[in-house]
């Protein structure tokens, strides 16, 4: 099982997000896990503009891919069996940098609107590429109930339901302190060995989720779609189109 870490602090191995991953990696690793922690301030990303390039002129493809670190990250990601957003608590949020990662994937999935398999009355994005199949959150913050993670908890959780991960969990905590050391000893060993367990029941318990069999005939939003399509043609990837309308829309002859 391949598991990938973001560590989404500007800290980086300063933070308290690295020190609560460090004991979670090390755990899956002793249940025989193969993991790698990114960095994602190292990536030193560019913002995603809304330009939708990735989508039209250039399908798969980001406008700033020559410009940073994204594309390496993105394989790594493609081909992880789970990822773990690791996070501060920013503003009862993520990190600025880990929002502009996850929006930064936008590549990974098509313009077209189709039902949502699992969601009735509901639309979303096939994708383009291999996913991790499972996620996970970890977050410390600085104040001490748990409710302050509720709005952070809910985003990922509507992530995870919306994109069709398996939301593993979250682990939330408060920051490590100095005047607490020997607690937060107690605690990162607790981590470490709740995570040989999560490791080992997720690698025994682990199946390919299959890409969804898309119901090309029942577009939820064919107008959407139409849309989609007069704007690849309008920058002239008509043979990329003609591939693609056939699987993708309701009525391509009209288009």
């Amino acid at each position: 099982m391949k598991i990938l870490a973001l560590n989404g602090s500007p800290r980086m191995k300063a933070s308290s997000t690295y020190h609560m991953l460090t004991p979670i990696l090390e755990g899956m690793e002793a249940a025989g896990a193969e993991t790698e922690l990114i960095h994602v301030r190292k990536l030193d990303l560019e913002a995603c503009i809304g330009c939708y390039t990735c989508w039209v002129r250039t399908p798969g493809e980001c406008i700033h891919k020559d410009k940073d670190s994204m594309v390496n990250a993105m394989e790594s990601y493609n081909t992880a069996d789970m990822v773990i957003f690791g996070t501060p608590l920013y503003h009862f949020s993520m990190s600025g940098i880990m929002k502009t990662f996850i929006d930064r994937t936008l590549p990974r999935i098509e313009p077209w609107l189709i039902p949502h398999p699992d969601i009735p009355d509901t639309t979303f994005h096939p994708e383009r590429f291999h996913k991790p199949n499972k996620m996970m959150l970890v977050s410390p913050c600085g104040f001490p109930e748990f409710w302050h993670f509720d709005s952070l908890v809910a985003t990922f959780k509507q992530m995870a339901r919306m994109e069709r991960f398996e939301y593993v969990g979250e682990s939330c905590a408060l920051e490590p302190k100095p005047s607490a050391a020997a607690l937060c000893k107690v605690f990162l060993l607790a981590i470490t060995t709740a995570s040989v367990r999560l490791a080992s029941k997720l690698s025994a318990t682990t199946k390919s989720l299959k890409r969804p069999k898309l119901l090309f005939a029942r577009i939820y939003s064919p107008a959407e779609n139409k849309l989609s399509t007069i704007w690849l043609a309008h920058t002239g990837r008509s043979k990329w189109i003609d591939s693609r309308c056939r699987m993708r829309c309701a009525t391509p002859s009209r288009f």
